[in-house]
């Protein structure tokens, strides 16, 4: 059986690694207001049996570290729907 992969890339802030650690949970960066990205990953690639992976660089003082790469990439790894394998 094959596998699908999608990779989403930002250069932002990045993510601290407790935000990380929550991600895989019911957990909101955003409080009470929104932050449904995580939640929508995670259920939709439950559903279809597959599973995500975050990497971030996240720096905590980004005026101080200004030449530094930050940003976060979410990688979707989902099972290849039976039909693209046969044709």
């Amino acid at each position: 059986e094959g596998f699908d992969y999608i990779e989403v890339k930002d250069n932002g802030l990045g993510m601290p690694p407790e935000t990380i650690s929550k991600a895989h949970t019911n957990f909101s960066s955003k409080g009470k207001e929104g932050g449904l990205g995580f939640q929508l990953i995670r259920e939709a690639t439950r559903n279809y049996g597959g599973a995500f992976n975050i990497k971030s660089h996240y720096v905590e003082n980004r005026e101080l570290f200004n030449d530094v790469k930050t940003g976060t990439k979410i990688i979707i790894k989902t099972p290849t729907h039976p039909y693209f394998l046969n044709n």
